[in-house]
């Protein structure tokens, strides 16, 4: 079982964690949802995406859909994560 400083500021923030973390994940759903519909429909068009200094350059609309959705997911949820973890040390 995990041992936290404060259960008090843990059990004020879950709410608003929860909330975060429903939004965060319906979006990346979509979005990867709608990069799979894209690609199997054969959307075309060039599309670059830099993030984090990576460059994505694809001749496919889904796939920076797709690229764009898993990111947000993993970035979303570790914030997430970290923000309950930080008021557990408060």
């Amino acid at each position: 079982m995990i041992q936290v400083a404060s259960p008090a500021h843990v059990r004020a923030g879950t709410r608003t964690m929860n909330f975060a973390l429903s939004v965060i994940l319906v979006l990346a759903v979509v979005l990867v949802g709608g990069g799979i519909w894209l690609v199997y429909l054969g959307a075309t068009g060039t599309t670059t995406l830099s993030l984090f200094g990576t460059h994505l350059e694809t001749q496919n609309v889904g796939v920076v859909g797709l690229v764009t959705g898993v990111v947000l997911g993993v970035i979303g949820v570790r914030r997430v994560l970290l923000s309950l973890e930080r008021l557990g040390r408060m």
